[in-house]
């Protein structure tokens, strides 16, 4: 929207901005005031009109960034905003596809090979004997079955044996 983020942003205003320019509306109204101080302030905006559009044009640019930045920030709070029905909406939605994609890395992540487990010996499981398998319990007793006690599941079992072997739990 704006051309950088130092002319606008949270908390910072038309006003604020305008007064990091060289030149400085603010330091000429001051200037006039008090030059003028029982001028009202019609008569303020007169003396400063005469300034900017005869001796000291450098400040109409700044005066004028002040006008469209003010304006534009008035027209943009009008902008209607959501009910809370639709943020709710828009919350679960986004929920509801943070949850998706935990899913799916939680399935990327189960389709790993399943001989690189780590078990809870410390070992992936291709370097786990039959042995250890039985004492882990469940499943891992029919790759015992499988591989004997002292070979290793990975010496003797594929990839797909132990994935045939872990489905048909």
């Amino acid at each position: 929207m704006f051309e950088n983020e130092t002319t606008a942003g949270p908390g910072i205003t038309g006003a604020k901005t305008v007064s990091w320019e060289h030149y400085n509306p603010r330091d000429l109204v001051l200037r006039l005031i008090r030059e003028y101080p029982n001028a009202d302030d019609k008569t303020l905006a007169r003396h400063m009109r005469d300034a900017v559009l005869g001796d000291e044009p450098e400040y109409l640019l700044p005066c004028l960034l002040y006008v469209v930045r003010l304006t534009r920030r008035a027209v943009e709070e009008q902008r209607p905003k959501k009910t809370r029905e639709e943020r709710t909406a828009q919350k679960r939605q986004h929920a509801a596809q943070i949850r998706s994609r935990v899913t799916e890395r939680v399935r990327e992540q189960a389709e790993k090979m399943l001989l690189d487990l780590e078990m809870p010996n410390g070992k992936r499981l291709r370097d786990c004997t039959g042995n250890d398998c039985a004492r882990f319990g469940g499943w891992y007793k029919r790759l015992a079955d499988k591989v004997g006690p002292r070979k290793l599941i990975g010496d003797v079992l594929s990839e797909q044996d132990v994935r045939k072997l872990y489905k048909a739990n």
